[in-house]
């Protein structure tokens, strides 16, 4: 596995609790440290949530799932927040289509906004 399937499947386990403490203080400190690290442990928490709800995690990790990964309030809010749009989405899906299966969500990024051309058309900037 590289090293960034081994950083992934660490900040999973981190996440679910089941790292040693000397494991969870290196993550700990590297969340200070790394805004990039920061950001891809909140998309794996995405993730976790879309196993969970998808009920495509083992039965140890459905349970520190539960247990640890749900005792922060604002994970319980995301995954609440998941439900309900899964819900949305099974409930609005246009007929004839087949139903959403436990298909991972893909997280799309706003496009970045272009040159503002408004500006140049001002007579101010003339």
């Amino acid at each position: 596995m590289n090293e960034r399937g081994n950083d992934e499947e660490s900040a999973r386990r981190y996440l679910l609790g089941q790292l040693s403490e000397p494991e969870q203080i290196a993550i700990d400190d590297r969340l200070l440290l790394d805004d990039a690290y920061f950001q891809r442990l909140e998309m794996i928490e995405d993730e976790l949530i879309d196993d969970y709800i998808s009920g495509t995690l083992s039965e140890s990790d459905r349970q520190a799932f539960s247990s640890h990964f749900l005792a922060a309030p604002e994970r319980r809010k995301k995954l609440e927040f998941a439900l309900n749009m899964h819900q949305y989405a099974r409930d609005h899906q246009p007929t004839g289509e087949a139903p959403i299966s436990g298909t991972r969500w893909k997280r799309r990024q706003a496009p970045r906004p272009g040159p503002r051309t408004s500006f140049a058309s001002s007579p101010y900037f003339w």
